[in-house]
């Protein structure tokens, strides 16, 4: 079995593909688990690279992933297992025959995890990688538990309790490493339409784990 990536793996990967959507003159940022795992979040290792788009100028995400591959040979494209498929995933070579695996997202509506459109000057920076803010971040998270607490799908499913997890760890670090709020700089930018959808699934996760609220009440969320 071929080992997962570690944490300074994912780092290099992270920042490989960073680099080559840079010299594309596209900006991005890295959110999911890798993100997680920069602010500090000790509950699992990243696995894998979630970025998303700052710049969005009309080029198809394919074509950019086709892009990435022409700037760094490390960064490959491999056919989805599905025949039907019209998009490649895209991996970073660890050497060996292991890598790891880079997803690559335009943000809004364009997939269904509906990333807000992130400012330039929001982003924050760790081992020199941009990174999505902790608050959004942290209600990407919450919205993951939710969207996979409530899916039919067995291997959604089985990623619930690794979920809630992350969200707690990522919950504490924000109010007790960060102190973010909603009516702070922290989240006075975020978009009113994803504050609001964010209310309800706040509220399913206190009425999971009643000690959360005082987290979520400290962030601005009226629960």
């Amino acid at each position: 079995m071929r080992r997962e990536p570690t944490a300074k793996e994912v780092r290099k990967a992270a920042r490989a593909a960073v680099q080559a959507l840079a010299d594309n003159n596209i900006d991005c940022c890295v959110f999911g688990s890798a993100a997680c795992h920069f602010y500090g979040m000790e509950n699992r290792d990243p696995a894998d690279v979630d970025i998303v788009l700052l710049t969005n100028d009309g080029r198809d995400i394919e074509y950019i992933k086709y892009l990435i591959t022409l700037s760094n040979a490390k960064l490959y494209p491999v056919d989805s297992i599905d025949p039907n498929a019209t998009y490649k995933k895209l991996f970073y070579d660890l050497g060996r025959g292991r890598s790891c695996k880079v997803d690559v997202l335009h943000p809004g509506q364009a997939t269904n995890l509906r990333v807000p459109v992130i400012p330039k000057d929001r982003i924050n920076y760790y081992y020199d990688i941009p990174v999505m803010p902790i608050l959004p971040l942290l209600l990407m998270k919450l919205q993951g538990w939710v969207d996979h607490r409530h899916s039919k799908k067995r291997w959604e499913q089985a990623k619930v309790q690794r979920d809630a997890a992350d969200v707690r760890e990522m919950l504490e670090l924000a109010v007790d490493e960060h102190g973010v709020q909603l009516e702070s700089s922290d989240g006075d930018w975020l978009p009113t339409g994803f504050i609001y959808k964010m209310e309800g699934r706040v509220e399913e996760y206190v009425k999971k784990f009643p000690d959360s609220r005082e987290y979520w009440e400290y962030i601005g969320f009226d629960v």
